[in-house]
């Protein structure tokens, strides 16, 4: 079984979508501010969904992902996995276009 989350990133805030059924439109929502504990809090929200156990960590970490904007419309996740030896750069686009306005108003400051 496939398991789908829809995370929308703000400089405030993480909105993260669960999609739990996509036929039946079953959805689950978590959000929180744009900060390293908030992301933490949803790894372990999407790990307890996802029906396997959740893995031992290491309190130095496991690993680096960096979100980089180009502009207000693209950007780059690159991450990097040590346990696993995978690293990689993933090109994301914005979906909404309702803050491009905003955006580059915001960046051109």
């Amino acid at each position: 079984m496939s398991h789908i989350i829809g995370i929308d990133v703000s400089k405030a805030s993480l909105d993260c979508a669960y999609v739990r059924d996509l036929d039946q439109q079953k959805v689950q929502r978590r959000s929180c501010k744009n900060e390293v504990n908030c992301f933490a809090s949803l790894v372990a929200w999407a790990e307890a969904r996802s029906g396997r156990p959740a893995p031992t960590r290491d309190p130095a970490g496991d690993g680096t992902m960096t979100i980089e904007f180009a502009d207000c419309t693209e950007g780059l996740v690159s991450y990097e996995i040590r346990s696993l030896g995978i690293s990689g750069v993933i090109p994301i686009q914005r979906l909404a276009q309702d803050n491009i306005a905003l955006c580059e108003i915001l960046s051109a400051q």
